[in-house]
């Protein structure tokens, strides 16, 4: 079984440590890494489009906030 990573269009965070900022893999794959980063992002964009529609409700597991 192949895997791969998903990520949102788009997150924000704030208040990072220099440490933390450096961490990020902005160049290479936009790899949020949240062990090494040390707090989720505060805000998290997904676009949806009606052409991907049935891959997203497919494909992309709930979050929320408990």
């Amino acid at each position: 079984m192949s895997r791969h990573s998903v990520s949102p269009d788009c997150y924000v965070v704030f208040d990072l440590s220099e440490a933390a900022l450096h961490s990020l893999s902005l160049e290479g794959n936009n790899t949020y890494l949240l062990w090494k980063v040390g707090k989720a992002p505060d805000f998290i964009l997904e676009i949806g489009s009606s052409s991907t529609t049935g891959a997203d409700q497919r494909n992309i597991r709930p979050v929320g906030v408990n």
